[in-house]
């Protein structure tokens, strides 16, 4: 038996991953499946940020890349972001171009051979901070700050800290997510 909704501790996140190519049939799919709700009408905040009107105390914040979808569910604010670490990305590039100069320099530091991983996991912390706040990548990335590309990753995202855990899948996906709280990272992959 899952467990409900107010069963969910505020200091817990739920990651559940699966496939499909419609985020929002998941969404619905796995809000009965894990909390025994029908969360009724998704309507979507100024930028955005897409949320229930039925259901105030589910947050949740969905990325989707390839064939896989992630949900991260929670009782507070969340931001969500994922990526494969085989992409290869023109990481200095992109890092020069959206990122701080201090990131950037993190990135260029690192062995040639690490720089696109480093990128994307710093990338994902990033648009994990800006879904959080549900200001988007075009100027939201600008008022993210990662104080530590290092695990864990720290950031300060509107002058608040972020909290941020990543979580690694098998086949190299790279989930990472954030919140205001302090919170405990649970994953769950659903069939």
């Amino acid at each position: 038996m899952n467990p409900s909704l107010s069963e969910l501790p505020v200091d817990q996140i739920l990651l559940v991953r699966g496939s499909g190519a419609d985020w929002r049939q998941c969404l619905r799919e796995w809000c009965e499946h894990y909390f025994q709700i029908s969360p009724g009408e998704l309507a979507y905040a100024e930028r955005g940020k897409p949320y229930f009107l039925d259901q105030p105390d589910l947050h949740f914040s969905v990325s989707h890349t390839r064939d896989s979808v992630c949900i991260a569910f929670a009782r507070q604010a969340v931001g969500l972001d994922i990526e494969y670490l085989d992409r290869r990305p023109r990481a200095l590039l992109l890092a020069e171009r959206y990122f701080q100069p201090i990131e950037a320099d993190f990135i260029r530091a690192q062995p040639e051979s690490c720089q696109a991983s480093t990128f994307l996991k710093l990338w994902t912390a990033k648009e994990a901070c800006v879904k959080l706040t549900g200001e988007g990548i075009y100027g939201g990335l600008a008022k993210c700050h990662l104080e530590s590309g290092e695990s864990p990753i720290r950031a300060r995202q509107n002058g608040r800290t972020v909290h941020l855990r990543q979580w690694r899948g098998a086949d190299g996906l790279l989930a990472t997510v954030a919140a205001w709280d302090e919170f405990q990272l649970v994953s769950v992959a659903h069939s």
